[in-house]
């Protein structure tokens, strides 16, 4: 089973020790104050409840063993995890979450497919959405990861204020109700844990993988190492195509995170007076004056995002846009800029510097993007993706969970 494949992949890399999953950490409600369901948003590459290999092989918990939706409804928390595209663009994504907490079929809507030459319907999960009721009286928190984030945020939109282009585009009456807009109310929270909120440098780093390489050139033989580097470099010119509008297909999570483009994405999105919203950004890398860069902090980083972490901790560059990502954006968790991930370049947020168990409810105001302390660990820590044994992120995550339980 499960434990079975996750003993022998933990044993096979070497990575960590295996250790059998420990028992599901209960979660004390008794300072809640709603009882709304938690639901999962994934990050890209993701699955969720409609794959195959979920109730095995979780997103949320999928490398220590256990299965958070489970730990948590175990607790008396209603928890269900979306199955949005893996690749989608955050448009995508939110229609799909839509259907998915509905129980209709997916509409990308007329506007939006015909821009982008796909169909305008997409799964029908009439019969087998994720939540039995849903509305005002019924709120949900939603909690996301990563490349979740974007799209949760343009989904809370399009629930309040609808799509003016879609409207216009659609006159026969078969508007999607989630573009009619009017649906204030029926989301409570939204927690983004290492949002790409506003892209990520990885895409303009082929500069930095050139300096990285001619750094590891001191210690390693060519030989050993060109051939990664040739992958990587290969990636980077992929990347780079995207940022100088080259690659055609705009349609994709891969292309909302050039940060240029999200801009343009983060347009679309309002902060709507009714939602709490947090984000908790993640760091795996520390100063290095002596390199004039961020390098990789091996105390709390796992190895599987290490690379990545250095190059991004090494770019210093600009984007066509004029977005400067020099120092203030190398800080990063392995994949995402840790400035990216406090939230949309949106409204003025407000900084809270307490642990989550420390923050007082009656302080907390809706509509307004609080940050949470800066986790440190890599980027897959919160949502349970890491090779390294990580139990403070486990207790991270339940101490954010608490909290918002306990928000009036």
């Amino acid at each position: 089973g499960f434990d079975f494949l996750h003993k022998l992949f933990m044993t096979a890399t070497g990575l960590a020790p295996y250790k059998a999953p420990a028992k599901p950490v209960y979660i004390d409600k008794s300072d809640f104050k709603t009882d709304y369901p938690f639901v999962m948003v994934s990050g890209f590459w993701s699955w969720g409840h409609y794959t195959r290999s979920h109730q095995k092989f979780p997103y949320w918990g999928f490398l220590t063993g256990e299965s958070y939706e489970k730990s948590f409804s175990a607790s008396g928390i209603p928890t269900v995890v979306s199955d949005v595209s893996p690749l989608g663009s955050a448009w995508d994504r939110a229609c799909e979450l839509y259907a998915q907490l509905t129980g209709t079929v997916v509409d990308y809507g007329r506007a939006h497919s015909e821009k982008y030459h796909h169909s305008r319907y997409g799964e029908d999960y009439t019969g087998r959405g994720l939540l039995k009721k849903w509305d005002t009286e019924n709120k949900i928190n939603i909690i996301c990861h990563s490349f979740g984030g974007p799209p949760s945020a343009l989904f809370a939109t399009l629930l309040s204020e609808g799509s003016s282009e879609e409207k216009a585009a659609t006159n026969d009456g078969s508007l999607s109700p989630l573009f009619e807009g009017g649906k204030s109310g029926m989301i409570n929270s939204i927690t983004g844990l290492a949002g790409a909120y506003n892209g990520t440098s990885l895409v303009m780093a082929k500069q930095a993988i050139e300096d990285t390489e001619k750094h590891l050139h001191k210690y390693f033989p060519l030989h050993k190492i060109d051939p990664l580097f040739g992958v990587l470099k290969r990636m980077a010119g992929d990347f780079e195509a995207l940022t100088t509008g080259e690659v055609p297909d705009e349609d994709t999570g891969l292309y909302d995170m050039v940060p240029d483009n999200s801009v343009e994405l983060n347009k679309k999105i309002k902060i709507q007076k009714d939602i709490y919203y947090f984000t908790v950004p993640c760091c795996t890398t520390k100063n290095s004056p002596a390199k004039n860069a961020q390098v990789i902090d091996w105390k709390v980083t796992d190895i599987f995002f290490s690379l990545f972490g250095q190059i991004i901790g090494m770019t210093n560059t600009s984007t066509p846009g004029g977005i400067v990502l020099g120092k203030d954006w190398q800080p990063n968790d392995g994949l995402v800029n840790t400035i990216s991930e406090q939230g949309p370049a949106l409204e003025e947020k407000t900084f809270l510097h307490t642990v989550p168990s420390g923050v007082k409810p009656e302080e907390i105001e809706r509509g307004r993007y609080y940050v949470l302390e800066t986790y440190r660990g890599s980027h897959n820590d919160l949502c349970g993706g890491t090779l390294r044994p990580n139990k403070p992120a486990k207790q991270y995550l339940t101490d954010i969970i608490k909290m918002i339980g306990s928000l009036p």
